[in-house]
């Protein structure tokens, strides 16, 4: 699958973001997922397109995604189940210690928290 403009990126980042909303994804929704993830990046990489704004919840999603991760592979740091339920699903936003140990451990920027549209630690 080739992505061939803006349009098409953003109607394939759409389904991406629909898709990790749910942590049962069948086979073919899981393939889906790849490979629309995969002609996002090819796309990115010919043109340096920058993913649309993302919240920290959806970029932690691909990463975790990108890496084979689940979720629940966040349970040493989000503490149980009800601290990834309230960060992926209700929105919330971790505090500055919990950042700092995601940062760490997912080997990611803090920026992702810490921009105009997304939500500031506490």
């Amino acid at each position: 699958m080739t992505i061939n403009n803006d349009n098409e990126f953003d109607e394939a980042f759409n389904i991406i973001r629909g898709l990790l909303k749910n942590d049962s994804r069948n086979k073919f929704e899981e393939a889906y997922l790849e490979m629309l993830t995969d002609a996002c990046e090819e796309y990115e990489d010919r043109v340096g397109h920058r993913f649309p704004e993302e919240t920290p919840q959806e970029y932690i999603d691909a990463v975790l995604l990108e890496r084979g991760m689940t979720r629940n592979d966040l349970l040493p740091i989000l503490k149980n189940k009800q601290g990834i339920y309230n960060f992926f699903t209700k929105g919330e936003h971790p505090s500055k210690n919990t950042i700092g140990k995601l940062v760490q451990f997912l080997g990611i920027s803090a920026d992702i928290f810490f921009t105009e549209s997304n939500f500031q630690a506490k």
